[in-house]
C-alpha cells in the first residue's frame, strides 16, 4: 500500500488518499520512516522499511499544495529506520538515530545509526553564520566579543563552554 492521508483536526474526518500515483514520479511504500514538515507547505520523507523488507535510503520532499514529490538526489544518506528527525532552524532538518540493516533479520545483529544528517532547504541566516564562524575560530576572538550585542555574547558563552557538546 502506497497512500498519503491527511486528518481534518476541526471535525475528525479523514481526507482520503490525496496521491494519484499514475500522474508522477512517487517514493515506494514504507514503514518505520520519518515524514516532517520543513515549512508549511513542504514535507520530507526519509528512510523507512518497504514490503520486501528492504531498508530504503532515499530522500523525497512532498509539495504539499501541489501534491508533488521530489526525489532529493546526490545525498549520501545511510538506508536507515526507526529513526527520527526535528527541525531546529528554518529550512533545516536534522535526522539522527535509527537501525541501518534489517530488524526483521534476527540472524545479525542491530546496526545503530551513529551519524546524524543535516539537510539545509534554505541558505542560514546571517546570525547564524555569525556564532558559526565565531566558534570555529575558538579563543581566537575572545577578546573582540564586547563589541557584540549580549545576547550573542551570551551564546557564545554558552557555545564554547567545556561542559557543552557543540
Amino acid at each position: 500500500m502506497n497512500e498519503l492521508h491527511c486528518l481534518d483536526l476541526r471535525n475528525w474526518t479523514w481526507s482520503g488518499n490525496l496521491m494519484d500515483d499514475t500522474l508522477q514520479d512517487i517514493p515506494v511504500g514504507r514503514s518505520w520512516h520519518t515524514f516532517k514538515f520543513v515549512s508549511e507547505n513542504k514535507a520530507v520523507l526519509y528512510g523507512g522499511f518497504n514490503s520486501t523488507e528492504q531498508v530504503l535510503n532515499d530522500i523525497w520532499v512532498l509539495d504539499v499544495r501541489s501534491k508533488k514529490w521530489c526525489k532529493t538526489l546526490n545525498c549520501r544518506a545511510s538506508s536507515r529506520l526507526w529513526h527520527t528527525a526535528a527541525v531546529a532552524h528554518p529550512g533545516e532538518i536534522t535526522f539522527y538515530g535509527g537501525i541501518q540493516n534489517n530488524l526483521l533479520d534476527n540472524t545479525r545483529p542491530k546496526d545503530h545509526a551513529e551519524e546524524m544528517l543535516v539537510l539545509r532547504f534554505s541558505p542560514p541566516c546571517l546570525k547564524r553564520l555569525t556564532i558559526e564562524a565565531i566558534c570555529e575560530a575558538g579563543e581566537m576572538l575572545r577578546s573582540q566579543w564586547k563589541v557584540l550585542p549580549q545576547i550573542l555574547q551570551h551564546i557564545l558563552a554558552v557555545r564554547l563552554s567545556p561542559d557543552n557538546f557543540s
